[in-house]
């Protein structure tokens, strides 16, 4: 069984004078022992229709999601699928 390693950075913000949330998450997908990118890679918030597909660089990014609780997820052919639970709350992640 191969597993997914993933790199990735997601930064949540609110602009007060609109109280719109603009949530963005960012990353690099590569295999967990080689190192090698992995272009195609699906990655999404279970449950939703957000997502992503990696580029050719093992590069991917989605925005513009509410806060809340997500199950984040990144999927690859061959590879066994790799979720976290993740949670944006405004101006601050955890």
């Amino acid at each position: 069984m191969r597993l997914i390693l993933i790199f990735f950075l997601y930064c949540s913000g609110c602009a007060m004078q609109t109280v719109v949330c603009q949530n963005l998450i960012t990353g690099k997908v590569v295999d967990e022992n080689s190192g090698e990118v992995l272009p195609g890679a699906n990655v999404f918030l279970a449950g939703t229709s957000i997502g992503a597909s990696s580029n050719a660089e093992g590069i991917f990014t989605f925005s513009g999601f509410a806060s809340g609780k997500y199950n984040f997820a990144v999927s690859f052919v061959g590879y066994s699928v790799l979720q976290q639970q993740i949670t944006f709350t405004g101006n601050t992640q955890n």
